[in-house]
């Protein structure tokens, strides 16, 4: 776990065509290098947490402490806030589907044209080592005939001495011929299969940047979405009833708080539950008690997402924890995102306590890793998958080995990058590029292909 702070020449029909070919893969690898992800900055009012949405969290703080409004109106509030955050969620996967969709168009383009130059490469050999068969038979039937010239003017005497040189030249020619045909068919096997060579090794790697943007795509879609979840910690830690909880637990508050972190979770289905905790690390309040009912009452003090978050310094700052299951939400996957309870719900006031809410982490990964844009063909000899900083995987599209298999990257320092194992299969990654205030915690995507 760790504590994340925000930051402010010849004219050859062939050639043409191979180069045809290598200009558009030159400008996809180029963009695949070049390719940063787009990040939209909030409108006013847009975005979550108490930073990006103050004038929601004022407006939250209003319904609690001064207007005494009615609970629908501050469920309208919630809503409001879920729509906001479902439209940035569609916007950021709108933008970087686009992008995909795009990089993917122009490889298959590439691809259908490398097809063609590897079809056209197949036919000028067997052309040319069928012309190449008809000279070389023509060159021996030519050495026969000069032979048997030989052998009649020898039988002639000094009458057939003169026919006796024109066959000696034929027989010359005849040579000449065949040295020249084998020579040419020769230069001409290299050449194709130089070029073969180069335009397999052209659409391998733009199949292979290809799975290094799949696996860009991937990786980032969850850090966005997980950014939103260190914004939701922080705005729901300065509730009124949450801080109520936390300054006077009783078991007036403690019922109070209990009910609006269920009025949140029933908005953001995308959590398991919602702890506050005291300072000492017993839960105090949960938001889901019917469901979890043995919650309310648990040390959690040794936890290390409750030591990090015990911590923190500031309202403003959070703890993102790395994927575990959690025994007492039923042995389930979550990613823990905690911050401090601080009163009056003000980032520089004394800590209170700590309060920790659970995303439920299977569901919203595997969608993830198994919407990856692959084709048909693709799909069934591909494992998608995201790794933590550790290698450790955390989510997979085949659904294998999930948080027990560390998986042997070489990534050799690069951030982002492809290779061939010994077994021939490609393997793409890319490195978390964090989204917003949220660096990420070096998790990547992965790409692991068995070749067609």
């Amino acid at each position: 776990m760790i504590e994340i702070k925000p930051m402010n020449g010849i004219k050859n029909p062939f050639i043409n065509r191979f180069n045809r070919l290598k200009t558009p893969l030159d400008k996809i690898n180029a963009r695949f290098v070049g390719y940063a992800p787009s990040s939209r900055q909030p409108a006013a009012g847009e975005g979550l947490g108490p930073i990006a949405h103050a004038s929601a969290c004022s407006a939250d703080k209003n319904i609690n402490r001064n207007t005494g409004l009615p609970r629908r109106h501050d469920r309208r509030v919630m809503d409001g806030a879920r729509a906001r955050d479902n439209q940035n969620d569609r916007d950021g996967n709108a933008v970087n589907g686009a992008c995909i969709q795009r990089s993917w168009d122009d490889v298959m383009s590439s691809l259908k044209l490398a097809d063609v130059v590897g079809a056209s490469a197949h036919a000028l050999r067997s052309n040319a080592t069928s012309n190449l068969g008809l000279i070389q038979s023509i060159a021996n039937r030519m050495r026969l005939l000069a032979l048997n010239a030989l052998i009649e003017a020898a039988h002639a005497g000094e009458k057939g001495a003169g026919f006796s040189v024109v066959a000696q030249e034929v027989r010359t020619v005849s040579a000449e011929v065949e040295s020249l045909a084998a020579a040419l068919g020769q230069g001409l096997s290299t050449g194709v299969d130089d070029l073969t060579r180069a335009v397999e090794q052209l659409a391998s790697e733009a199949r292979a940047n290809r799975c290094v943007d799949l696996a860009l795509n991937a990786v980032e879609l969850i850090d966005r979405n997980l950014y939103e979840r260190t914004c939701d910690v922080r705005w729901w830690a300065t509730d009124a009833a949450v801080v109520a909880c936390a300054e006077q637990p009783t078991q007036a508050t403690a019922a109070h708080a209990s009910e609006r972190l269920g009025v949140i979770l029933s908005a953001y289905t995308v959590y398991l539950d919602l702890w506050l905790c005291d300072l000492r690390g017993r839960v105090i309040a949960n938001g889901r008690p019917d469901t979890y009912p043995g919650v309310v009452g648990t040390e959690v003090g040794a936890e290390p997402w409750f030591r990090e978050a015990a911590a923190l310094r500031s309202g403003d700052a959070f703890t993102a924890a790395d994927v575990r299951t959690e025994p007492h939400l039923g042995g389930a996957q979550v990613a823990t995102y905690c911050a401090s309870v601080r009163s009056d719900g003000r980032s520089d006031a004394p800590a209170l306590g700590v309060l920790a809410i659970h995303f439920d982490w299977q569901p919203q990964a595997q969608a993830i890793v198994q919407g990856v844009r692959l084709e048909a063909g693709e799909k069934d000899r591909t494992r998608v998958m995201l790794l933590d900083a550790r290698n450790r995987v955390i989510a997979c599209s085949r659904g294998e080995s999930v948080l027990s298999e560390t998986y042997p990257l070489r990534t050799e320092g690069r951030a982002q990058g492809h290779y061939r194992t010994d077994q021939g299969r490609l393997v793409a990654f890319h490195d978390t590029p964090g989204y917003e205030t949220y660096r990420g915690l070096g998790w990547r995507g992965v790409i692991e292909q068995r070749l067609a």
